[in-house]
């Protein structure tokens, strides 16, 4: 029940694997915006701008209708948030979901590194970052998007409150950003569930066998 903890140093293989490790992250972030910045608005993106973005705050918070599923409501929160700061643009709608996309990248390395081999952890991190789905799915204005990203870093947290005896502060915070992706995007409910579920089991075990995983009398 106890995750594997990442191992101090590495070498130069690990710092290797580090450094490779921001350069494609930094590329694929920067093809990211290239994109959020210069693709026309999708179909997709107009329904929910046009039905819930600029529409009145009422109708933002309804799901009533056969269009209540173009409501990715953290998503539609937030564009109208940045479109009162920074006006309306393809780039300003998209950037929840691009800046979830680089948290994402951040977190998927710290779960990779250290827990096996670099190479391994490096291969790992490329088949996420540079999936050109992915890419994708991080550059338009989509709940799909930023609840992926939510649920990354929220997944991290958890292993690390795992990792550090349970520590309360990253299990709640991890438990907050994946009720986030699940308001981003109500389908990520199941992972929310799933990983409450899973971190519940932990805890329950290692309060009845103790730290050290030998069962208490």
């Amino acid at each position: 029940d106890t995750a594997a903890r990442p191992r101090r140093g590495g070498g130069r293989p690990l710092r290797l694997a580090d450094g490779l490790a921001v350069v494609v992250g930094a590329g694929v972030l920067a093809l990211a915006a290239l994109r959020a910045a210069r693709v026309p608005i999708t179909c997709d993106e107009a329904f929910s701008y046009l039905g819930f973005v600029s529409a009145p705050i009422a109708e933002a918070f309804s799901f009533a209708g056969t269009d209540a599923a173009n409501n990715h409501l953290l998503l539609t929160v937030l564009d109208r948030l940045l479109f009162s700061l920074l006006g309306p643009s393809e780039l300003v709608l998209r950037l929840p979901v691009l800046l979830s996309f680089a948290a994402a990248l951040a977190a998927s390395w710290l779960l990779l590194r250290g827990r096996c081999a670099p190479a391994l952890a490096l291969a790992a991190f490329l088949t996420f970052a540079a999936n050109r789905f992915v890419v994708e799915l991080f550059s338009l204005a989509r709940g799909y998007g930023l609840a992926v990203g939510l649920s990354v870093c929220g997944l991290v947290l958890l292993v690390r409150s795992i990792e550090r005896d349970l520590r309360p502060r990253p299990a709640v915070a991890g438990l907050t950003l994946l009720v986030l992706a699940a308001l981003a995007q109500l389908t990520l409910l199941d992972v929310w569930a799933a990983a409450s579920a899973a971190f519940l089991l932990v805890a329950l075990r290692r309060r009845a066998t103790g730290p050290g995983g030998a069962a208490r009398s």
